[in-house]
C-alpha cells in the first residue's frame, strides 16, 4: 500500500495516461521462459519508476491486453517489459513471438506503486519478474545519490533464473550502501537459500527501514504479513501483486 502523501501525483500520471502505438525493436531471452520485449512509442510517453503499461494485440476479431510494469528508467526511448513465458498463456506467447517492425498497440503507464523520497534505509524484495518493477527504482535512487543503505532480495529457482545478476553485482560494487542477495529455492549454493521472507528475517537490522515488494501473490503477501507482524508501520510497506 503507498502513503497517500504522494499518490496526487501519480493520479495526475493517470489523467495522463494515453494510448498509442510502438515499434517492437527486438524479443531478448533472459532466463529460461523469462524474455524482455523492447517497444519504441511512435511519440513520447512519460511515468514514474514502478508503474505499468497494457499491451494489446488483436487476433480473430478479439482483442487481448494485459498489464506489464516497465523495466527501464521512464526517460529511455524504447520501453523494456521483463515477460514470463506461461504455458498455454496466449499474451505472454503471443508477445515472444513478435517481429522486428511489427507495430502494437500499448497505453499507459498506470499505477500507484512509485518511489518515495528516500528518508530512510530501503529494502526491495521482489520474486521471478517481479525485479522488473523495482529495477527503475533502484536505478533512480542511485542516480539522484544516497546515502541510506539499499537492499535487494530477489527470489528465483536457480542461479540461471538471476535476472539482470552482472547489473546488480556491478552497482553493488559501485556502491557501498547497496547490498545484493539473490535467494534461490531449488538449488544448492554458497548464498542465501529458501524464500525471502527467510532471508528478510536473517538480515533484519531495525525497524527505519522502507519496503518495496514485487512478486506473485503468495510471496508479497506473506512479506507483509511478516513485516506488519514485526511492527513495520503500513504506509512504510509499498507492494505490487502479478498475477
Amino acid at each position: 500500500m503507498n502513503d497517500n502523501l504522494f499518490k496526487g501525483t501519480v493520479e495526475k500520471k493517470h489523467m495522463a495516461a494515453k494510448t498509442l502505438h510502438a515499434v517492437v525493436e527486438q524479443v531478448r531471452d533472459d532466463a529460461p521462459s523469462i524474455y524482455t520485449l523492447f517497444l519504441k512509442p511512435e511519440e513520447k510517453v512519460s511515468c514514474e519508476p514502478g508503474q505499468f503499461f497494457f499491451i494489446y494485440n488483436e487476433e480473430a476479431g478479439k482483442i487481448h491486453a494485459k498489464a506489464y510494469s516497465l523495466a527501464n528508467a521512464p526517460e529511455e526511448e524504447v520501453l523494456e517489459f521483463c515477460i514470463k513465458r506461461v504455458e498455454n498463456g496466449f499474451m505472454s506467447n503471443r508477445l515472444y513471438h513478435l517481429q522486428k517492425g511489427e507495430r502494437m498497440k500499448i497505453s499507459g503507464p498506470y499505477g500507484f506503486f512509485t518511489l518515495h523520497p528516500v528518508e530512510r534505509d530501503v529494502v526491495f524484495v521482489a520474486t521471478g519478474t517481479g525485479i522488473s518493477a523495482l529495477r527503475p527504482m533502484m536505478h533512480r535512487i542511485f542516480q539522484e545519490g544516497t546515502e541510506r543503505q539499499v537492499t535487494l532480495i530477489f527470489g528465483v529457482r536457480t542461479q540461471q533464473d538471476i535476472l539482470y545478476r552482472k547489473e546488480w553485482e556491478k552497482l553493488e560494487r559501485k556502491n557501498s550502501n547497496f547490498r545484493f542477495l539473490p535467494v534461490l529455492s531449488k538449488e544448492v549454493w554458497e548464498g542465501e537459500r529458501g524464500y525471502v521472507q527467510d532471508t528478510l528475517l536473517r538480515q533484519w537490522k531495525d525497524d527505519e527501514r522502507d519496503f518495496y515488494i514485487c512478486g506473485l501473490f503468495p510471496m508479497v503477501d506473506a512479506v507483509k504479513k511478516l513485516l506488519l507482524e514485526r511492527g513495520i508501520d503500513a504506509r512504510r510497506i509499498h507492494a505490487e501483486r502479478y498475477v
